[in-house]
């Protein structure tokens, strides 16, 4: 029957009829197979580019985590406590009246209070009245902040009085420690 109507076609239609249908096959081949694998390859992509988002997520936490390892190593020893919290207390007052007299400020006053526990820190805080000149006390806070023990002076009250040089200092001093 197909070789009949074979027969019945000239040559030019036999090509016309030989076009149609490579054509109509290459269609079919490209909707089947060309298409399937194109968009298998899309697919692909974009699971790639969610694999590499998150390979570049991962990367900067590592790296941020050995950033953090190295800060923990360079200040653990500085933070953690080593003895008991008067022992703690009394290495903190020893820093402070050091600190005093390496800068020429006089201690009047030096009150430690109990150290309280705030979150996973042990909080431990000294109110202390000195008197100093402007330098001098200068130098003294100066030599708490850059202390080995992460001294902070909190709060600061300078008063002045007439006819002196030296001012007058009251101040709260605290040290963070991980128990």
């Amino acid at each position: 029957m197909i070789a009949q109507f074979f027969s019945r076609l000239s040559t030019g239609e036999r090509r016309w009829l030989l076009v149609a249908v490579v054509a109509v096959s290459l269609a079919a081949i490209d909707r089947v197979v060309v298409r399937s694998v194109s968009d298998e390859f899309s697919f692909l992509q974009v699971e790639i580019d969610k694999a590499e988002t998150q390979y570049r997520h991962h990367y900067e936490n590592v790296r941020l985590e050995e950033q953090v390892r190295d800060k923990y190593r360079r200040y653990s020893p500085y933070i953690k406590q080593t003895g008991s919290a008067e022992e703690e207390s009394a290495t903190t007052l020893a820093e402070i009246e050091g600190l005093a007299r390496q800068s020429g400020v006089r201690l009047q006053d030096v009150k430690p209070r109990e150290a309280k526990k705030t979150g996973a820190y042990l909080n431990y805080t000294i109110d202390v009245e000195a008197e100093g000149g402007m330098k001098k006390l200068t130098a003294f806070l100066y030599g708490l902040n850059s202390s080995r023990l992460l001294l902070r002076a909190e709060t600061l009250r300078l008063e002045s009085r007439e006819q002196e040089e030296n001012l007058s200092a009251s101040m709260r001093i605290t040290r963070l420690l991980i128990p």
